[in-house]
């Protein structure tokens, strides 16, 4: 008997395994009408001590990655999902 997932949570960073990961992540979703969670961390790492510290630069990425994360909502909606969330994490 296979298993049905009610939530499947992918995250992406454009990577090709990422993208890989979310088509898969899409047809599971639909197989078995499951909410789809996708999350991407902006990463604070990548940041030097000063843009960390300009809340508008970081408030800037932030904006940047949401619109972002909102193409792959899209595209798991135009896919035929109703259950898409999506999540930015910082670390």
């Amino acid at each position: 008997m296979a298993t049905t997932f009610k939530r499947i949570l992918v995250g992406v960073d454009d990577s090709e395994d990422a993208l890989l990961a979310f088509d898969y992540a899409i047809h599971q979703a639909k197989r078995d009408q499951a909410e789809l969670v996708i999350v991407s961390v902006l990463e604070n790492d990548d940041m030097n001590i000063y843009q960390a510290l300009d809340s508008d630069y970081v408030h800037g990425e932030r904006d940047a990655l949401k619109a972002h994360i909102k193409t792959y909502q899209k595209q798991a909606e135009d896919a035929g999902l109703t259950a898409v969330k999506v999540v930015i994490a910082e670390g």
